[in-house]
């Protein structure tokens, strides 16, 4: 080929094996790199090639397969001119390679069950050089037990009651905050309940306490926490309580007896009142409560009203907006932050109002607004305004704006920052505690409260769903979702959008003759969703397939009929 120019590789030929001495371990070695640490050190060197990599295998007694593998890199220097920097370095082409390895083994890669605790542990190291040739030599663990975290269990300590009820308790225990080899036990709580009987409850690993529940009062109980992993027990802690006595309540008929006796106390009052109104008596009085409801309805957000309709007075229909100065807030005082969501008829912001620190909601209409739902719009702040009143559990009437040329009239209310009760229910499927069904109860009397007071206000809801109730900061249930109906200045009497499945039977085609005992009966389906927690009632049936869901009996046509068209 004519080719003159000299070409050449150089090859390094390594025929021996690493050598290796000055073995030592070191067991539980404190600030390791894992929580419960063997530290195993030697001197292994290669003048050929220098030391490559480690391969640590671990056996239990007398077993011939490795339990375990773990391959680590040699103790090396990479960073150029470390040849010429580091006394420690063993120098083979350029490459530092240093003498002294340490390797950490993590005590938990010699997990075993506990009657194999006393075996020895042995660690077979091989030291590879980059030739791949080998040196191999062993060191042991005389007794498995000896290694931290293979013996003990992170399993409850210090079981006790918290909080103990006629119907149940609450049982906590200490969780270690180091967990051991086994990591989370798994906890099984078995409760004896006599005769034979147990019930069980699978408990979070993670847990440090169960709620258990469903008990008889004032009985003693014995309980055991079986704790496991991967399958095996591994023990079991009994624990003895009592559950509280029952707390002496009024029994069903002394509550009617009470509640008949100030039904007949407030027939006399009102009797006494309408007298007393037919013939003339009242009248210095009931100026009297006109002058109060004004300053009832005094707005606390009255100072960033606009001054200037102070001596106005609008009619829409029989809608009398002279009393807007204690409401009425101007639209430059008004802040809609951030759209929250969208509906078919209405958009719902999150507002402010200029010199009032605390947030509001403002309901306002769509784009495309007409007339006649800037009317309607006008009549429901009309209805808040004269007829609803405060409460705890009602939705609070912030104000409205009544001027806008461009987003029409609109109404605030105070804002629920925990949202829609029916959406809070779904977050506690998974964990019901004690506290959590003391919160049901709690949502459930203060809904009952709420609509006590709207129905106190000759108010009725027609639309009560656990979707139409809020909760605030504090988790307060506010009831929302009502307005003025044909007679307020409301609905003109076109097609509904009736809530079927919560809707009473009388009121399934129109909800015109909508009463108190029509709330009371989707009050109850309200239950229903609280202590179901959220579930959808009647879930697998569309709500359009209700009014026929149940079939006349035989010689119940005529009642099936009254029923079904709610008429008498």
């Amino acid at each position: 080929m004519n080719n003159t120019q000299p070409d050449y590789t150089e090859v390094h030929i390594d025929n021996s094996p690493p050598r290796v001495s000055n073995s030592m371990i070191k067991t539980n070695v404190v600030n390791g790199s894992f929580v419960y640490t063997t530290r195993l050190m030697f001197d292994a060197s290669d003048d050929g090639s220098g030391v490559h990599k480690i391969a640590i295998d671990l056996y239990v007694g007398n077993q011939t397969k490795a339990k375990r593998r773990e391959l680590f890199q040699a103790n090396r220097k990479n960073e150029s001119g470390a040849c010429e920097s580091d006394p420690e370095c063993r120098c083979i082409l350029d490459t530092c390679f240093r003498l002294r390895q340490s390797v950490d083994i993590d005590n938990c890669w010699f997990l075993v069950p506990k009657e194999q605790l006393n075996y020895t542990g042995r660690i077979q190291v091989t030291v590879f050089n980059q030739a791949l040739l080998t040196q191999t030599f062993n060191d042991t663990v005389s007794r498995l037990s000896d290694l931290a975290g293979l013996e003990e269990y992170s399993g409850p300590t210090n079981i006790r009651v918290e909080k103990s009820l006629a119907n149940g308790v609450r049982i906590v225990w200490d969780i270690p905050d180091k967990p051991s080899c086994f990591g989370r036990v798994d906890i099984v709580l078995v409760i004896y309940l006599g005769n034979g009987l147990t019930r069980k409850i699978n408990v979070n690993s993670e847990e440090n306490s169960v709620d258990v529940l469903g008990l008889d009062p004032n009985q003693e109980y014995s309980v055991s926490l079986n704790l496991g992993f991967d399958g095996t027990e591994l023990a079991a802690l009994p624990y003895k309580f009592k559950t509280a006595a029952q707390e002496n309540h009024l029994d069903g008929g002394i509550i009617a007896g009470v509640i008949i006796g100030i039904l007949a106390i407030v027939g006399a009052m009102l009797a006494a009142f309408v007298i007393a109104l037919r013939m003339g008596y009242l009248q210095p009085v009931r100026q009297g409560l006109r002058a109060v409801s004004v300053q009832y309805r005094k707005s606390r957000f009255a100072r960033a009203v606009s001054r200037s309709f102070t001596n106005s007075m609008y009619m829409y229909g029989d809608m009398d907006f002279a009393d807007m100065d204690s409401w009425q807030l101007a639209r430059d005082n008004v802040v809609l932050e951030s759209l929250l969501t969208s509906g078919t008829f209405a958009d719902i912001y999150l507002a402010s109002v200029k010199n009032c620190g605390s947030k509001m909601v403002a309901k306002t209409l769509k784009q495309s607004f007409t007339e006649q739902d800037a009317h309607l719009m006008k009549a429901k702040i009309n209805f808040y305004s004269m007829k609803v009143g405060e409460h705890e559990n009602i939705i609070t009437f912030a104000g409205a704006v009544t001027e806008d040329a461009i987003m029409g009239p609109f109404i605030l209310f105070e804002y629920c920052s925990n949202g829609q009760l029916n959406e809070h229910l779904t977050t506690h499927r998974q964990n019901v505690t004690i506290e959590v069904q003391e919160l049901l109860l709690r949502f459930g009397l203060q809904v009952a409260r709420g609509m006590d007071y709207l129905a106190q206000r000759k108010i009725v809801h027609r639309r009560l769903a656990a979707r139409n109730i809020l909760l605030d900061a504090n988790m307060t249930a506010k009831i929302s979702g009502f307005g003025p109906m044909v007679g307020d200045g409301g609905v003109d009497g076109k097609s509904e959008r009736i809530p079927i499945k919560w809707m009473a039977p009388e009121c399934l085609k129109t909800t015109k003759g909508a009463t108190e005992k029509s709330d009371v009966w989707s009050y109850g389906v309200v239950l229903w969703e609280i202590f179901s927690l959220g579930i959808a009632p009647y879930e697998d049936i569309r709500g359009k397939e209700l009014p026929s869901r149940l079939k006349a009996a035989t010689g119940c046509q005529n009642l099936s009929s009254v029923m079904k068209n709610g008429t008498g």
